[in-house]
């Protein structure tokens, strides 16, 4: 804690101590019992237990919801965190560029996996909040799959889904490419999630809602056609990440039905994507940051379909 945070008080908890009993302690010491506590029900990090625990210990206490209260400073970052999430997306762009290098048919997804997290790491990378998601052929229907041991072949699908991670704060990049001449379908269905994805970087900015930018990146789909195959969100909120996601979707997603507003430093990860089952997947995103006028991506990568 003093090593990591700016707070000045801390309870240590030793291995053989029941954590939330810890918590009660403490909240006790701090005269806690007749006051209103807020607590995160939505939060991965708060258990059943620990919840229990502390109603019972604080009976005239008024637990309510306060999850909105940090997320929702979440949600907008300052200068210094785009700063810090540039950071990893220069490091993500470097490792993303190494690994479609070293694609290319009868080269094995381990290979290439390892190349990806050669590159994150050495140049400064942290432990992610998700592995790399590196896979070819039928199995990118399916895209949250990491390696295992496949050769690529020729005229594969290669799908990368990878992020990057400065101090906890995360960036993404989907790219996906083919190795050799794609079959027709595939090639227009790569160039409509292209599209979708230059359309919703198009509307973006401050006043536009949420359900606004779904909307338009999903009509170009569904008017090129594959529409059945984009069964996903736009995109969702990314920045300070911890394992199980490198993305703060829980606290806001482009999204239909969603109706809040875009604003000046709220970060998006947007990842059009069709997935048609057991024959092949097609994803292509950008995290971007939204500014005074519009968004800006972090990547300095081309976007482009791309054929090696």
């Amino acid at each position: 804690v003093p090593e990591y945070s700016w707070i000045t008080r801390h309870v240590p908890v030793d291995d053989w101590e029941h954590p939330p009993s810890v918590t009660v302690r403490a909240m006790q010491e701090m005269g806690l019992s007749p006051k209103r506590i807020g607590c995160e029900k939505q939060g991965w990090f708060y258990t059943v237990d620990e919840h229990e625990t502390l109603t019972k210990a604080f009976g005239n206490a008024e637990f309510t919801d306060a999850t909105d209260l940090i997320e929702g400073i979440r949600l907008i970052k300052s200068g210094e965190e785009i700063a810090m999430m540039q950071r990893s997306s220069d490091i993500l762009d470097k490792a993303i560029v190494a690994g479609m290098d070293v694609t290319a048919a009868g080269v094995n997804e381990n290979h290439i996996n390892a190349e990806i997290n050669r590159v994150l790491f050495e140049n400064g990378g942290e432990y992610m909040g998700l592995p790399p998601f590196i896979l070819a052929g039928p199995r990118t229907c399916l895209p949250h799959q990491t390696a295992r041991g496949e050769t690529v072949r020729d005229r594969d699908v290669v799908y990368f889904e990878v992020s990057c991670s400065q101090h906890r704060y995360a960036v993404a990049l989907m790219r996906t490419f083919f190795v050799g001449e794609p079959e027709d379908e595939w090639r227009r269905c790569g160039e409509a999630v292209l599209e979708a994805l230059e359309a919703a970087i198009d509307i973006i900015k401050p006043g536009v809602t949420s359900e606004d930018a779904d909307r338009a990146a999903r009509s170009v789909i569904e008017k090129a056609g594959f529409g059945d195959y984009f069964r996903h969100r736009l995109g969702y909120s990314i920045g300070v990440n911890y394992p199980p996601d490198w993305g703060e979707g829980q606290i806001m997603s482009l999204r239909k039905g969603e109706p809040r507003e875009l604003q000046p430093g709220m970060c998006f990860h947007m990842v059009p994507l069709c997935l048609k089952y057991r024959e092949f997947g097609f994803g292509y995103s950008e995290t971007i940051r939204v500014t005074e006028t519009g968004c800006e991506p972090f990547s300095k990568l081309g976007r482009e379909l791309l054929i090696k």
